[in-house]
């Protein structure tokens, strides 16, 4: 990298990392202070087809810790966190503050409901296309190394691996499974051009660590398909909550729709913050060292003619 693209990398990389954490942890804050009641898979389709007079006691809740206090504690932090100057540190304290809640997260939701695998596989979801994003975006600027290729690699793999778990024991086909069966009779098209835009985005990240060099152009590719994926996110919820509770009663209506919402607001803060976090975390180490490696290999006596 040239002396003039490494100065503008810096310049935009100072508001780049506020920006997005400020996002990541508004959209926390917010999702920690929006209502956590949800009927449960299971008790949400009793309600549909029996009414109002369905018990609301059954069917399993949301983990009260996933929903609000984790989520909660981690945006107030990351704002604090932005005031770090030393940009390495201040990439450490968001990606280990982000892993470790998302690890509570996930030990809450087994303790909660053993059988909640597809929360579990929601959580490592996230996890993988934060670690595409974040190698994506390292690839850019630190081309040479092969540590965010790498990184990139790990989570495509894992989120094409999402595709193929079954959801839980209610739902028991996989994802890619619901994705061509959707895109074949056409009933939740927009769900299913999710889906698969989304595997897109992880297959890409599986060729990552085989690509020798880097062009810009294929990470700039990356990078909009994943911000296609983070503005469509919210909309594809929309689209379900409005064709699954289309005709249901009030109850589960305004039930689904707060989920939605806080499904919505935590899954993009923690991927966002995570992503944010580990991207500035690997690029600050390796910018460090292509310096001390550059210094080095013009300090060293170049070699004598003959």
């Amino acid at each position: 990298m040239s002396m003039d693209e490494n100065q503008l990398s810096k310049s935009s990389s100072k508001w780049f990392v506020p920006m997005w954490v400020l996002v990541a942890s508004v959209s926390l804050i917010a999702g920690a202070l929006s209502p956590s009641e949800f009927l449960g898979w299971w008790n949400a389709l009793i309600v549909v087809h029996m009414g109002t007079s369905g018990s609301e006691s059954v069917g399993s809740p949301v983990p009260v810790h996933l929903c609000r206090s984790i989520p909660a504690v981690l945006g107030v932090s990351s704002l604090v966190a932005i005031w770090i100057r030393n940009r390495k540190v201040r990439g450490a304290v968001l990606t280990l503050t982000s892993s470790i809640a998302l690890v509570l997260c996930y030990g809450d939701v087994y303790l909660t409901d053993p059988e909640q695998r597809a929360v579990g596989n929601w959580i490592e979801m996230m996890v993988a296309a934060a670690m595409i994003a974040a190698g994506n975006r390292t690839m850019l600027q630190v081309s040479t190394r092969r540590l965010p290729r790498i990184l990139a690699g790990l989570g495509g793999a894992k989120l094409f691996l999402s595709f193929l778990i079954p959801g839980d024991d209610y739902i028991k086909s996989s994802i890619l499974s619901l994705v061509v069966m959707e895109g074949v009779t056409g009933r939740e098209w927009e769900a299913a051009l999710f889906a698969t835009l989304l595997l897109t985005y992880a297959i890409l990240g599986i060729l990552s660590p085989f690509v020798r060099k880097t062009p810009r152009l294929r990470c700039l590719v990356v990078s909009i398909l994943g911000y296609v994926l983070l503005i469509a996110f919210p909309l594809v919820l929309y689209q379900q909550w409005a064709g699954t509770t289309n005709g249901g009663p009030e109850p589960y209506r305004s039930l689904r729709f707060a989920f939605m919402l806080k499904f919505w607001l935590l899954g993009t803060g923690y991927t966002i913050l995570l992503a944010v976090g580990l991207a500035t975390w690997v690029e600050e180490a390796l910018s460090k060292k292509e310096t001390v490696s550059g210094i080095e290999e013009q300090g060293s006596p170049s070699p004598a003619t003959p």
